[in-house]
């Protein structure tokens, strides 16, 4: 069975290539356009990590983040922001590790990877 990752981002395009890069690293991939659906995703299914923009609308990743580790303590959730003056406050809200837009596909996976290697 593949890992479950949920992409959680309100751009369509970086939704759809995060998604293709982790396919074709054997990853099943389910996406989320705000926090909120991100939130409700986590409460009805299991997922090995949370991929997770920290700004959007209806609900920021950063509340999303402090939602799901309520709910679901020690999920992994990686943050990506084109803000990294919000990184900190996305680290204390319980991210694993955030990185900056852009970024190269390479490092998200890797990054991924580090977490979900021991669930394959």
């Amino acid at each position: 069975m593949n890992l479950r990752i949920i992409v959680c981002d309100d751009s369509d395009a970086i939704r759809e290539v995060i998604k293709l890069s982790l396919r074709k690293r054997g990853f099943e991939v389910v996406e989320a356009r705000n926090g909120a659906e991100a939130v409700e995703l986590c409460r009805k299914n299991t997922f090995a990590c949370v991929i997770m923009d920290i700004d959007m609308p209806v609900m920021n990743g950063i509340d999303a983040t402090i939602q799901i580790l309520k709910e679901k303590p020690g999920k992994v959730i990686i943050g990506v922001t084109a803000f990294t003056d919000q990184a900190r406050d996305m680290l204390s809200a319980g991210a694993k590790e955030v990185i900056g837009k852009p970024f190269s596909m390479e490092e998200l996976i890797k990054i991924v990877e580090k977490y979900t290697k021991w669930e394959r």
